[in-house]
Parts: C-alpha cells; structure tokens; sequence
C-alpha cells in the first residue's frame, strides 16, 4: 500500500462511520415517529370509546336516571314547597323558564319558546334553520361548550379529560312538522314521544390535542345512527 493509500484510508473509514451514524439516527427517528403515530392513535381510539360512554349518560338523562340538577341554574318560579322537582323532565307552568325534556307536542313548543334565539341551554336543543349545515361539523360544537351539558369529573369515562354533550329534540318524520320563517306549524301524530334524540358528545382525551366529536340519533330503546363529525 502506498503512502497516498495509507492517506485516504483515514477519511473514508470516516465517511462510512458518519454515513453509519446518520443511517442509526434516520432509523432511530421512524422508530420514534411509528411509536409516536401510534400511540396517538391508540389515544384517540380511547377518547371515541370513552365518548361513545358518555352517550349513555346522554340517555340516561333523557330517560331521568341521571341526577344532573346543577345544571339547571335559571329558573324563576318554585315548582313546589314540598319538594325539589327534577327540573329537565318537568315543564313547569306559564312563569317557568327552565328547559327541559318535553313529552308531547305542547310542551315541545313551549320548550321552543323559552328558549328564544338560542339553539341550545344546559344541553338541551331545538334545530335551528340557520344553523342546519353547521350541526354536522365538529368545529361548532367546539365553540358551544357553555350551551352544553359538562361531565362530571366523577363521571368521566376513563381516558377522557373533559366531555359536553347536547341533546337536540327532533320530531318524528311522520309528525308533519313544517318550519318557516322561524315559525312552527302543523300538528304531529298522536305519540306519547313524538320525537327523536340527536345527541351531540364532545370528548377530550388525555393527550393534548385528542379530541372527537361524535352524534347519534336516539329513540326510547332504540339507536338509529351513528357518526364522527369532522370540520
């Protein structure tokens, strides 16, 4: 081996050990962005499982099984003296002002009534005309946090760090309902329940960042559909 060899010999083990180092660290760095993806993956599987959870207390509230009196917090007449009434499953007289969950058509308006310009108050909603194309995409139920129902802490689903949901009641296909300009017309069919449930859950996993909206349709016993909402 020449001088001139014994020279280039030095440089190019070198270049093999940097071009050896840099071959680690690229394969080092898909290992971390693999593990990575997948464990925001696995994060946002748990946050939809635990929302899909938080349906059910979506249900249990409509059905009057879950005690979730806090939230009601205006209200401008006393049911009674005796007791307190649960007052998301009690209409009230003329001089009330809650929301709650209607049980025929009467009391459907009456709930449409109270609650004016507003699409929903503590989680329970009327469909809105104006809003009909935005109860489809995640980014406006983000934004109506203070309208909805916040779970409990002790209620949170594990996996979950905070949860919303809403409840918007709907009226049966076959009811007739007609809509317009704001003003309802028409009589639906004569059901105990003539309505159908939209309920809307917005869940935030533990992992900045991971978060779903999922929505379903609801009856008395009975779920209709269900999908993850995106912008």
């Amino acid at each position: 081996m020449t001088s001139r060899q014994r020279g280039l010999a030095l440089p190019m083990i070198l270049v093999l050990l940097s071009l050896s180092a840099l071959a680690s660290l690229q394969a080092w760095r898909q290992l971390w962005l693999g593990e990575w993806l997948l464990n925001a993956q696995a994060d946002h599987l748990r946050t939809q499982f635990s929302a899909e959870a938080v349906l059910h207390l979506a249900t249990r509230d409509i059905a009057g099984n879950v005690n979730l009196a806090s939230t009601q917090t205006s209200t401008t007449h006393a049911l009674s003296q005796a007791i307190t009434p649960d007052l998301r499953h009690v209409a009230g007289d003329a001089n009330s002002t809650h929301v709650f969950f209607p049980k025929d058509w009467s009391e459907w308006l009456s709930l449409r009534q109270r609650l004016g310009r507003a699409i929903c108050r503590n989680g329970i909603c009327i469909p809105s005309l104006v809003n009909a194309s935005n109860v489809s995409q995640a980014n406006f139920w983000r934004g109506m946090t203070t309208q909805g129902v916040a779970v409990d802490a002790a209620q949170l689903p594990p996996g979950l760090h905070a949860a919303w949901y809403w409840v918007e009641v709907l009226v049966e296909a076959d009811a007739k309902l007609q809509i317009s300009n704001n003003k309802t017309t028409a009589v639906p069919a004569a059901k105990p329940y003539p309505f159908i449930y939209r309920i809307t859950v917005y869940a935030q996993g533990l992992r900045t960042g991971s978060a779903v909206v999922i929505q379903t349709l609801w009856t008395k016993g009975q779920w209709r559909s269900w999908r993850v909402l995106n912008d």
